[in-house]
């Protein structure tokens, strides 16, 4: 939408599109600290999408070079890659998390999750266990 020079209306709904990625950092920290278990584990996949984004707003300016002015195509193509991008990372983390609920949720996996319940799932509650090793962990997506 970006790339429409006719009209102001498609130039303004590409800007309204593209600083969309401003709230959906809230649901990129949401995500990464409910999918992840273990307290240092969270910790640092939170220390890295938040330098990732520190990097990116860091980057993102310097695309947008004096010489390509005023269309500054070969930045909106870069704007545009990260965006296709980053929306397939989230879609292909959406199937793995339905693959690994689908997996813990088998009868094999329902039947070493009751060997372990009992006198243990009290202790179990409180340990700070990875979503890998929990074999009572389900992924929110």
């Amino acid at each position: 939408m970006s790339f429409a020079t006719g009209t102001k209306a498609g130039q303004l709904a590409g800007i309204y599109l593209i600083n969309t990625i401003t709230a959906t950092l809230i649901v990129i920290y949401q995500w990464t600290g409910s999918n992840v278990a273990g307290q240092t584990k969270r910790v640092i996949s939170l220390v890295l999408i938040s330098g990732s984004f520190s990097v990116g707003n860091i980057i993102g300016p310097q695309t947008f070079q004096d010489k390509d002015k005023p269309q500054y195509i070969p930045a909106k193509i870069t704007v545009l890659a990260t965006q296709a991008v980053a929306a397939l990372v989230a879609f292909v983390l959406f199937l793995y998390y339905v693959w690994a609920n689908k997996r813990k949720n088998s009868p094999s996996a329902a039947a070493v999750e009751s060997m372990a319940d009992g006198a243990q799932s009290e202790e179990r509650l409180w340990e700070d266990v990875t979503d890998k090793k929990n074999p009572k962990y389900r992924y929110v997506y």
